[in-house]
């Protein structure tokens, strides 16, 4: 159980090296009997030594900058072929959303910042319904 606003942190141990593992994650609010269920989905632990792998890499997205940096269509066609590839790994650099164009205006404030980070939650959320958590 965990607070609101707090994450949650689960350690799982003992697990076999080159091998997939399945999971589900069941969830309610506190308030509720039960429970809810997402989708199954699976990773896969540390390959033999010697044995390929892949990996993507991804940065800069900025959903915020449409027209300039942020094409929908592009962005939408890269996380479909992410998803059809099944990176063993998946690194997100950062650097998703802008506030400098609010600072340069000064006009940084919470009202700017949930905005600018709402258009990139809506991405998110994309990725999200789309991608699970790891393969």
């Amino acid at each position: 159980m965990t607070s609101l606003g707090k994450p949650l942190e689960i350690l799982i141990d003992r697990l076999k090296p080159d091998t997939r593992y399945y999971y589900r994650l069941r969830h309610r609010q506190s308030d509720q009997a039960a429970f809810a269920a997402e989708p199954e989905n699976s990773f896969h632990t540390q390959r033999a030594p010697g044995s390929t792998f892949s990996f993507g890499v991804q940065g800069d997205s900025h959903p915020e900058r449409l027209g300039r940096m942020y094409r929908p269509e592009l962005y939408q066609r890269t996380m479909e072929n992410v998803r059809k590839d099944r990176p063993d790994f998946y690194v997100l650099l950062g650097d998703d959303f802008s506030v400098d164009p609010l600072f340069n205006r000064n006009n940084l404030n919470a009202a700017t910042v949930a905005h600018s980070t709402s258009v990139s939650a809506a991405s998110w959320d994309w990725q999200a319904a789309r991608l699970p958590c790891s393969w």
